[in-house]
This record gives structure tokens, sequence and C-alpha cells, in this order.
């Protein structure tokens, strides 16, 4: 048998001798279109080439702008009748807040005689004070079971019904604190009225000497620092624990890098840095030395994937005044420090060969 094998075309104009005529095309294919898919294909490949370049020849840390702050309170019961306007800067030693307080009410001596008593404070109201301190310990505590709980749950190391029991104490530890701030309404309600009855008893025998005194607390700015939020506002109802305001400090602020501890070599005392903010923006720094306790990485700067451990807290100086833009408290940024990255693994790997 005989097997005829057909040859190729010779060109696109001739097929077995025979010529073909084909139309012109209209256009010829532009090449940018390829060149343009090649391009956005090599993106994503060449932007982690450059970032596993980066991570393995410089050190990078998540790192915080840090701020002197504080939160003022009174020390005092009373009414709020001024607080310094958010964001003032205001110098060590000026108005800060002012707090109105009662002072106890002195009767006329004309008042013993017709047999009015002075009024004075319940014995209960201190047991009631102190028990409801203890049931918001209580409370605290009871809450914090039942976060462990839920986590425990999510880990299906707990049950439903331990978590369910778990949410019904911490029902009822605030039952007992509601029930307690109503016995303490109800003798507030009590001295009240017991008050604006001998106000008026003495307003009738000796209305010239008849009035309750007031006394003004004045709280002063303890440092030179901007009022940065209000705790309360003006006319609000406060106790010695009620905090006033917060404050931050005008002094220069430092920055925080978590550091991993197989890095402690990027910790020493003038180690020069580049703290590298996330609208691009670039200052030179140095290490002034770690502080003494470890702490975990922000949770904002850690993927979910990534579990955090502790890390050593580097603090940093900017070697040039921050911007305005940036002197924001708790300002998250990435830390850059200068030199080759260091490899532990190579270097135990010579000190062995050596």
């Amino acid at each position: 048998m005989k097997i005829n094998f057909e040859t190729p075309p010779v060109s696109a104009t001739e097929s077995e001798g025979l010529a073909v005529r084909y139309a012109q095309a209209k256009r010829s294919p532009p090449r940018w279109r390829w060149r343009l898919v090649l391009l956005l294909l090599a993106i994503m490949p060449v932007y982690l080439l450059v970032r596993f370049l980066v991570g393995a020849f410089w050190q990078e840390a998540p790192g915080l702008v840090m701020m002197q702050s504080s939160l003022i309170r009174a020390g005092v019961i009373g009414h709020v009748t001024y607080l310094a306007p958010e964001g003032k800067e205001l110098q060590r030693g000026e108005v800060l807040a002012r707090v109105e307080r009662s002072v106890p009410v002195t009767l006329p001596s004309g008042l013993q005689s017709t047999g009015t008593t002075p009024v004075t404070s319940d014995p209960r109201e201190p047991a009631l004070q102190e028990a409801l301190g203890l049931a918001g310990r209580q409370r605290d505590q009871l809450q914090q079971r039942v976060n462990l709980m839920q986590k425990l749950r999510s880990q299906d190391a707990a049950t439903v019904q331990e978590v369910q029991s778990a949410q019904l104490e911490v029902l009822q530890a605030q039952t007992q604190m509601a029930r307690i701030r109503g016995e303490l309404a109800q003798l507030q309600n009590e001295r009240q009225r017991a008050t604006l009855g001998v106000q008026q008893l003495a307003a009738r025998n000796n209305p010239p000497t008849a009035n309750m005194e007031r006394k003004e607390e004045v709280v002063y700015m303890p440092y030179t620092g901007t009022v940065a939020r209000h705790q309360v506002a003006e006319g609000e109802w406060i106790d010695t624990n009620t905090d006033l305001v917060s404050l931050l400090s005008t002094q220069a602020p430092v920055v925080h890098a978590y550091l991993s501890p197989k890095e402690l070599d990027r910790a020493s005392p003038g180690q020069q840095a580049t703290l590298v903010f996330q609208d691009g923006g670039r200052v030179a720094a140095q290490v002034l030395g770690v502080t003494a306790e470890a702490e975990r990485q922000p949770a904002e700067s850690v993927s979910p994937l990534v579990p955090r451990n502790l890390s050593v807290v580097v603090r940093l100086e900017p070697l040039e005044s921050l911007p305005e833009r940036y002197r924001v408290f708790r300002l998250p940024l990435e830390v850059r420090f200068e030199g080759p990255k260091t490899w532990p693994w190579l270097n135990n790997l010579v000190a062995k060969v050596g």
C-alpha cells in the first residue's frame, strides 16, 4: 500500500501549486498590547521579589509614635463648671478645669432653739459605696471569665452551657450593682429633701444668714501640653474617681519599634534607623535604648495569620523635629534599621568553622 503525504504549503499565497489570493488585512495587530499583558503579569512577581530582597538585607519593624499622656482627675465631688477647649495648648500652671463642690450646710444658732437638727450623712452610705465597688470588681472578674470561656469555646475546649453559665453570673453581678445604685440614689433623694426642708426653715427664721455655701475647686495644668480629649462635659456631676480630661505633652515625641529578639544587635544605642510613614514620608532617627519589659506587637500592625509574639521595644529619637502632621499619639509607621540584615544561623556556622 502506498501512502501519499500532502506537501505543506510553500507560502501563505500558494497551496499545492495553486495560487491562493487572500484579501489584504485591514490593519496589522499592534505589538504594544502583548507588551502590556507581559508587563501586567510581571508586576506581581517583581513586587514580591523586591519585598523579599528588602526583607533579606534590611531589617524592618512596626512602630508607633509615642507621646507623654495623662488622665486628670479633680479628686472632689461636684459639678464641672469649666473645661479648657480640646486642642488648646496650655502652659504649666494655667487653669485646666473648675469644679463647684458643695460644703455641708451650717445652720444658724437660732435654729437650735426651734428643735431643728442639722442634716447629717446616712451611716448606710459608706457601706453601700464599698459594696458598689466590690460588686464592680466582681463584675469585671466575671466578665474576664466570660471572655476566657468564649475563647475556649472557639477552640472547642468549653461547652455552650459553660459559656451561658458564665454570662448569667455577669448578669447577676450587674443586677446587684443596679440595686445598690438604686439604694444610693434613694439616700441622696432623702438627703436632698431633708436639706431643702432645713434651708426653707432657716430662711423663715433667719433669712440673712441662711445660705448654702459653695466652694470652687480649680484644677491646674501639671505640665505644658495640649488638651487631647474631654472625658466629661461641662455641668456634669462627677465624683473623686471621675476622669476630667486627657492631656498630651508638647515635648518631642519618641518612637517605639517592636523588634524581634533575634535582632537585638539593632538595639544598640546610637544605631541609625529610618522612620517610614504610611504617606511615604521619611525621617532619620537613632536608637536610644530598649525598655525594661517586652511587649506584644500592636494588633493593627500584624496580619491575623501571624502570631503576636513578644518583642523587644526599642526607643528611637528622631534626628530632626517631626512635622506637625506626624505628631499624632500612637501613629503607626515602619522602622527600617540601617545596615545589612544579620543571619544568626550564618554567624553560628562561621563560629563553628572558625
